[in-house]
């Protein structure tokens, strides 16, 4: 370089951000042990409870929680394979709740549609009641 300064400003690193990192590391990883209150994100960080609530609101630990489920599920590949392999062995083999299962999880679940009629298949009587028959109702004066 011809001795020019550089524009680019460094950014800085803070306990926050080396805190979300290093839980959202851990809570990638499939075989980790999923924290399930704040003492166990604490521990993974190897904190106390109260720098965690120092750091992150409630929304944003939720937040983690969010973002390390999301991570951890792209990096699940692997099990998920396993349980399909599984699936589709059972279903080739003739198991219809295992072919149903697999059908459902590979191709989306059938949704089942109910419809709801009143009486003889006519619509659904709605009985209101104005102001002075719920009062009535309740046993209050007008």
């Amino acid at each position: 370089m011809s001795g020019e300064k550089s524009n680019k400003k460094l950014l800085k690193v803070t306990a926050k951000d080396r805190h979300r990192q290093n839980l959202l590391s851990y809570l990638a990883v499939w075989e980790n042990v999923w924290p399930k209150t704040v003492a166990g994100l604490a521990e993974i960080v190897d904190v106390k409870p109260e720098t965690i609530r120092f750091h992150f609101s409630p929304a944003e630990i939720q937040g983690i929680y969010s973002d390390g489920l999301e991570l951890r599920k792209k990096n699940s590949f692997q099990q998920r394979k396993s349980v399909y392999d599984s699936m589709l062995k059972e279903a080739e083999n003739g198991n219809t709740t295992a072919q149903n299962n697999f059908l459902d999880r590979t191709e989306g679940k059938i949704t089942d549609k109910h419809e709801i009629t009143g009486k003889d298949g006519g619509p659904i009587e709605h009985v209101g009641m104005d102001m002075s028959g719920l009062k009535q109702a309740m046993g209050k004066k007008e």
